[in-house]
């Protein structure tokens, strides 16, 4: 089992990401921000991202992170007993 932190869109605004959800998706559209991924293949799923991949795109633009009240999530690894 491994855990993967992310991020969900109250979070991501916490990180210091001062842009609306509309223009955050802009954004992912044009492949300037990390693309999220859902939890669940429901259509109404809420996007989340990867922290590291945020963490990443922070330090390449020379942007300072703060501190997210972030969420773990625990993923079994398939085949694992």
């Amino acid at each position: 089992m491994s855990n993967h932190l992310i991020l969900t869109w109250k979070e991501l605004k916490e990180c210091g990401r001062p842009y609306s959800r509309t223009h955050t998706m802009r954004f992912v559209q044009a492949s300037k921000f990390p693309a999220p991924t859902k939890l669940f293949d429901h259509r109404n799923s809420h996007p989340v991202w990867s922290y590291q991949e945020v963490l990443d795109f922070f330090e390449k633009r020379g942007l300072e992170m703060k501190q997210p009240g972030y969420a773990v999530v625990s993923v079994a690894n398939e085949g694992a007993a």
